[in-house]
């Protein structure tokens, strides 16, 4: 055998614990010669890193030897530290494991708490974003709210409309803690169904018609809606399944005395919308988000990404995905334009064009989707372009840098849309983090016994904070499983949800994406889990068994790929 050498490091083993107990060798030697131990200037690293522990005859003493090309001298303090503290809980603690012993000493771990809590600053008081749309509709009622192929709708013309709609839902008996599926195409009657929804006190639960009508109806059924409100494209993949719905496009606003709309008194603890993601079981699973969450996610929002009167966000996401959240809400509660992407224009080849031409301000998109475009000249006339729902690699990044105003933003649903974002400044050349926490977010990163690990060390990821969704619908184990009491907000009842995704502390503060925990994987935005997948293969009547994995056999091109074993014959 030859194998390769290389010479940055040892070929053997690249960390070396060393321990001394030999006699020391201080005072008379020989008769009338005096000997005294001399520990000689240490000039280079023989290791990556090196711990040497002597045992005196009166205490044991010791030193860290390093490469300076792999740790600096904070990092090293930080380990002398945490090696006093597990000594420490080793001497105080014979009767526990090594799990209980406290690891990271107090200052330590009141920094990395600190370090995950944003910064403080201004906390509006609560109003449900229903009213933040209507405040804007009273101060700009001429102003463009929405654009959809050439045509476009003021504020006061999608407010009159909701009102009418939430007017009929009221009628019916529609009200708080009701849900209200809707089944539509990105444009105007998917805006006028969820703000009329949200008017009427209810929670809105969006079905991009484009998926599958098996997967919808599944979906139906978990959730129980009240009512339904269909367009066209819903009707189409719906219709034959449900009994009645309301016809969005065929709704007649006239009809509708909006002045005697009663106002509903939504609490921030009032559910605003569900979504549903996939689950490991086979089963989507609805997540149930907070009139409180959904207000603090607007707030966050347009403060980072510079969404206010005037500016024209892109309207791209399916309304099955979260993202759509951040690109409606923030957009129609600050007097935005929002700018609905045509099905034609939403091509890799055209998208680009259609923004340039649209004057579009902020976007927000997949980078797996970014990837494909072979043109990127859009983004110069960008203000703000936020890469989304996975994880961008360094060869997009290094396209787009120096384009415009470059923000990675990272969330789960479960934490609605966006817990922490980054904003490109150069600093960093072959990753993307994902930074620090947005408005009002808390983030941790934990070992298996949700402790804080080191700084630099790997561990879950965990939300806390006023984006933190009250949980799973009809899924109370589950619930109780991923959203857990968090011990550090210093707040009763305050609660935190394991992402399952890992990442660690960069020396800067900033946060790292290191993949999960588990076997989710997210292709082109999509939070997709394998599970699922095989739980359907497996439905076949000719298959025994089957895995799905995600491949990535060209850099930046991740898919979908499923093995199955048949039934023999």
């Amino acid at each position: 055998a030859n194998p390769p050498r290389r010479m940055e490091h040892s070929p053997i083993f690249q960390v070396m614990f060393a321990w001394n107990t030999s006699q020391s060798a201080n005072g008379s030697f020989m008769d009338g010669l005096m000997a005294e131990t001399f520990a000689p200037p240490v000039r280079t690293s023989r290791f990556d890193l090196e711990l040497v522990l002597s045992d005196t005859t009166q205490d044991i003493r010791g030193s860290f030897v390093y490469a300076k090309a792999l740790f600096d001298a904070a990092s090293i303090a930080r380990h002398v530290d945490h090696f006093l503290a597990v000594l420490k809980a080793m001497v105080a603690s014979v009767d526990h494991t090594f799990p209980e012993w406290t690891r990271i000493p107090a200052a330590h771990q009141q920094a990395l708490i600190e370090l995950g809590h944003a910064a403080s600053g201004r906390t509006p008081d609560f109003r449900s974003v229903h009213r933040q749309f209507e405040d804007m509709a009273d101060i700009r009622p001429a102003a463009i709210a929405m654009v959809q192929g050439g045509i476009s709708y003021t504020y006061a013309e999608l407010n009159d409309t909701a009102n009418a709609l939430a007017c009929h839902l009221h009628s019916l008996g529609i009200g708080i803690e009701d849900r209200v599926a809707i089944s539509a195409g990105r444009g105007f009657p998917l805006i006028i169904g969820m703000l009329a929804v949200l008017k009427a006190g209810a929670a809105y639960l969006p079905l991009d018609p484009v998926y599958p009508t098996d997967r919808l109806l599944g979906v139906l059924a978990d959730a129980a809606p009240s009512c339904i409100l269909l367009d066209r494209s819903g009707r189409a993949a719906l219709g034959k399944h449900v009994a009645s719905a309301i016809d969005i496009e065929g709704f007649d606003a006239k009809n509708f005395n909006t002045s005697k709309l009663r106002p509903v008194g939504v609490s921030e603890g009032s559910a605003a919308y569900v979504i549903y993601t996939s689950g490991s079981t086979g089963e989507p699973k609805g997540v149930v988000v907070e009139h409180g969450s959904a207000a603090n996610m607007v707030h966050a929002l347009a403060e980072r990404y510079g969404i206010e009167a005037g500016k024209r966000v892109l309207q791209f996401a399916s309304i099955a995905f979260d993202g759509s959240v951040a690109e409606l809400l923030p957009t129609l509660c600050t007097g935005a334009t929002l700018v609905v992407v045509p099905d034609e224009e939403r091509s890799a080849d055209r998208l680009g064009s259609f923004m340039t031409e649209q004057r579009i301000s902020v976007a927000t998109l997949p980078p797996a989707f970014l990837a494909e475009m072979d043109d990127l000249s859009f983004a110069d006339s960008l203000e703000t372009l936020v890469l989304a729902g996975e994880a961008a690699g360094a060869a997009l990044v290094a396209r787009l840098r120096n384009r415009t105003r470059l923000i990675n933003a990272y969330g789960p649903t479960e934490a609605t849309v966006c817990a922490t974002t980054w904003t490109h400044d150069g600093s960093y050349s072959t990753l993307l983090p994902i930074g620090r926490p947005v408005a009002q977010a808390r983030v941790y990163v934990l070992d298996a016994h949700r402790q804080p690990v080191p700084r630099g060390a790997i561990g879950e990821l965990h939300v806390g904070g006023a984006g933190v969704a009250r949980g799973y619908l009809n899924r109370p184990e589950l619930t109780a499983e991923r959203f857990v009491p968090d011990p550090f907000a210093g707040q009763a009842g305050a609660r935190m949800y394991r992402t399952g995704d890992l990442a660690r502390y960069l020396p800067d503060g900033n946060l790292e994406f290191l993949g999960r925990n588990d076997h989710q994987v997210k292709i082109r935005g999509f939070r997709i889990e394998p599970g699922e997948i095989e739980a359907a293969l497996a439905t076949h009547a000719q298959v025994r068994e089957a895995v799905v994995i995600a491949r990535e056999d060209e850099p930046g091109h991740k898919r979908l790929v499923a093995y199955v074993v048949p039934h023999a014959p």
